[in-house]
C-alpha cells in the first residue's frame, strides 16, 4: 500500500501509522477473534487508516469471514483504492459497510466498483459486500429511496453482483416510506434477478435511472419459462404498482409500451384493471406519441419507416 518511489510519502503514513497504532491496538486486539470490527464514524485520520486496517485483517486469528463496518467515516479516495486492494487480497473480508462516505469521490468510488464487477466472472467464491450485507445485519440490504451519488453507484454494482430476493413484508404488499428491504440468496447474478425490474416495482427512481446507465434493457422481462411469474418487463410493473413516475421515465429511456406479457396484456392493459387512471393516461400518451414507432420512442425528427404495397 506505499509508494516506494516517495520516500518521504512512506515516512509520513509510517509516523501516522504509529499514532494510530497507540490509539487503536486496544480496541484492534479484543477485535481479532471476532469476525466484526466496528469501526462506524471512526475519528482516525490521515494516510494510514487502511493500512492498519490491513495489519489487522492479516492479524486475525479466527478463520472466519470477516466484516468491517466504516460507515460514516470520511473515507478519502485513496482509502478506496486501498480498500479495493485489500478486499482483493484477502478473501475472508468478505463484507465491509462503507454507506455514508461520499468523500469516496469519484475515484475511490470507481475502485470499488470495478472490484465488485470483478467477482461476477468468479465461480465458487463468497459473495462480497460492500454494503454490509453478510455483517452484523445478515443476508439482508435495506435500500432507500433517497440514495447520494456515490453510495448510489456502489449500490448498484452490488444489486448487479449478487442475487437478491424481496423481503417478506415487501413480497406481501408491505410499504416503508423509508425504504425498502431485500436478501441475498447467494453470489453469481443471472437472469432469475433482474435488479431493474425489481426498482421498477418498488418505485425507486434513483436506482432504477442508474441502472438503466449501467446498461440493463429496459425491455427486457422476466422469463417465459417461470411458472411463478407472468413474464413481466419493467414497465408493467411499474405500471400496476401506480409507480407513474417511473413509467414516465421508463418510456422516456426508450420502454415499448406495447410490449405484451405471456397472458397478451400490455402496461396499459393491467394499468385499466387495477382503476390506475394516472398510469393509464401517460401509457395511452405513449401510444399516441408521433415519435413512437411500435411502442419505442424515435427521434421525433425521424421519418416513420415506408411500408411497401
Amino acid at each position: 500500500f506505499n509508494d516506494d518511489d516517495n520516500f518521504s510519502q512512506v515516512l509520513n503514513e509510517v509516523l501516522y501509522l504509529q499514532r494510530l497504532l497507540v490509539g487503536e491496538v486496544r480496541r484492534l486486539d479484543v477485535a481479532l477473534e471476532k469476525t466484526e470490527l466496528n469501526l462506524s464514524g471512526w475519528k482516525a485520520r490521515g494516510p494510514a487508516r487502511i493500512m492498519l486496517l490491513a495489519g489487522f485483517c492479516f492479524a486475525r486469528t479466527t478463520q472466519g469471514d470477516g466484516f468491517i463496518d466504516l460507515r460514516n467515516c470520511e473515507l478519502t479516495p485513496k482509502d478506496g483504492e486501498q480498500l479495493a486492494r485489500l478486499l482483493e487480497a484477502h478473501p475472508k473480508l468478505t463484507s465491509i459497510d462503507i454507506r455514508g462516505n461520499e468523500t469516496l469521490g469519484e475515484q475511490g468510488t470507481n475502485a470499488l466498483i470495478a472490484f465488485m464487477n470483478a467477482q461476477k466472472a468468479l465461480r465458487n467464491t463468497a459473495p462480497r459486500s460492500l454494503m454490509g450485507v453478510g455483517g452484523s445485519t445478515g443476508s439482508t440490504l435495506h435500500i432507500p429511496k433517497q440514495v447520494p451519488y456515490f453510495e448510489c453507484l456502489m449500490l448498484c454494482a452490488e444489486l448487479e453482483s449478487s442475487v437478491f430476493s424481496e423481503g417478506v413484508s415487501s413480497a406481501m404488499g408491505g410499504k416503508s416510506k423509508s425504504g425498502s428491504t431485500l436478501n441475498r440468496r447467494g453470489g453469481h447474478a443471472g437472469d432469475g434477478w433482474q435488479p431493474l425490474i425489481w426498482a421498477a416495482k418498488d418505485g425507486n427512481m434513483t436506482i432504477a435511472e442508474q441502472l438503466i446507465k449501467n446498461g440493463h434493457d429496459v425491455n427486457k422481462t422476466e422469463s417465459l419459462s417461470d411458472k411463478g411469474s407472468s413474464a413481466w418487463g419493467p414497465i408493467h410493473w411499474a405500471a400496476a404498482k401506480g409507480h407513474v413516475a417511473v413509467v414516465n421515465m421508463l418510456i422516456e429511456k426508450g420502454a415499448n409500451v406495447w410490449i405484451k406479457d405471456k397472458h397478451g396484456s400490455t402496461a396499459k392493459t393491467i394499468a385499466e384493471k387495477k382503476g390506475l387512471k394516472e398510469v393509464v393516461e401517460s401509457l395511452d400518451g405513449a401510444e399516441k406519441a408521433p415519435n413512437r414507432i411500435n411502442g419505442r420512442r424515435t427521434n421525433v425528427f425521424e421519418a416513420p419507416p415506408t411500408v411497401m404495397p
